[in-house]
């Protein structure tokens, strides 16, 4: 991600389709367990919450003391710091979403879920 609006912004949209797939899912499909949704939902809050409290983060290094006075260099190491920060990130997000994901898919019957694949 650019930076942490865009990367905010990544979180929110992600969470919200997820929520509300999931909700899709109680309301139009029968034999939903109620209390496995409110579980699921708790966990999508949970993780956008977590992950958008994890996105502000600091440079440790200055300018005059870990570079020398060299901004170019200090510039590129902060970039770096940044984008690696920023992907390991959101690589622990994706991951948490690819479970919530499963666990929402396995509130629907074996056979509703055939059915989908045919029709997409």
């Amino acid at each position: 991600m650019a930076n942490k609006r865009a990367l905010k912004k990544y979180f929110r949209a992600t969470a919200a389709d997820l929520a509300g797939e999931t909700v899709f899912v109680q309301q139009y499909f029968e034999n939903i367990n109620n209390d496995e949704v409110e579980a699921i939902l708790d966990d999508i809050l949970a993780l956008l919450i977590g992950a958008t409290q994890k996105v502000t983060v600091a440079y440790d290094k200055n300018v005059k003391e870990s570079f020398g006075g060299d901004a170019k260099a200090y510039r590129a190491a902060k970039a770096k710091y940044y984008k690696q920060c920023y992907g390991l990130l959101v690589d622990e997000y994706n991951e948490e979403y690819g479970k919530l994901l499963s666990r929402m898919n396995a509130l629907l019957s074996k056979e509703q879920r055939e059915a989908n694949r045919k029709m997409a």
